[in-house]
């Protein structure tokens, strides 16, 4: 019904200066209220995750491009080491594996804060650039990938285990292993 409003208002034409305000205000105000309905709408259509309030473990690693996706990778961990700055989450590097040149093969990093792992589980997946890279002196343009891994941080409970709900028991075994007993029936044939 909006977009139908504001189709119509974008249509209207007039010589009249008091009208072609009062058009450009409708304009304005419609524009805002159809993308304000659109992103209510993505958002309920976007299914809810428990975890989406967690914390996030993310996994970056080289793919294909060799030397120059190892630089792309060091970029993206760079470029979520700001986001996380900017947004005031806690940033901690779990592992990190270096390439000769200075790029990431691997990189396991933890992002701390109420609501991360929802507004980065999108990030999954396969991430490619295509640029003139810094290992290539002919100008030539290379495609690079990098893959993305977000797990939600389980968040930790107080676990009671009680040894009396425990059943040990313990087995031996006598003569060949079965190992042994294939090599052995092997060896007779």
């Amino acid at each position: 019904m909006k977009q139908k409003e504001l189709h119509e208002v974008q249509t209207m034409t007039t010589d009249d200066d008091v009208m072609k305000s009062l058009v450009e205000e409708d304009k304005q105000r419609l524009v805002t209220e159809v993308a304000e309905l659109e992103a209510s709408v993505c958002e309920a259509l976007t299914p809810c995750d428990s975890a989406d309030n967690n914390s996030a473990i993310l996994e970056l690693r080289a793919g294909a491009g060799g030397e120059e996706a190892a630089l792309f990778t060091g970029e993206i961990l760079m470029a979520y080491q700001k986001l996380s700055a900017q947004l005031h989450w806690s940033f901690e590097e779990l592992h990190r594996s270096e390439s000769e040149k200075g790029g990431i093969k691997e990189a396991c990093v933890s992002i701390g804060g109420h609501g991360v792992y929802g507004m980065l589980k999108y990030e999954c997946g396969v991430h490619r650039v295509q640029r003139v890279p810094r290992t290539d002196g002919f100008g030539r343009i290379h495609t690079s990938t990098m893959t993305v891994a977000v797990l939600p941080q389980p968040r930790e409970i107080d676990l009671q285990l009680n040894l009396a709900d425990l059943k040990v028991e313990t087995f031996r075994s006598r003569g060949y292993g079965g190992i042994c007993f294939c090599f052995e029936s092997l060896l007779c044939f």
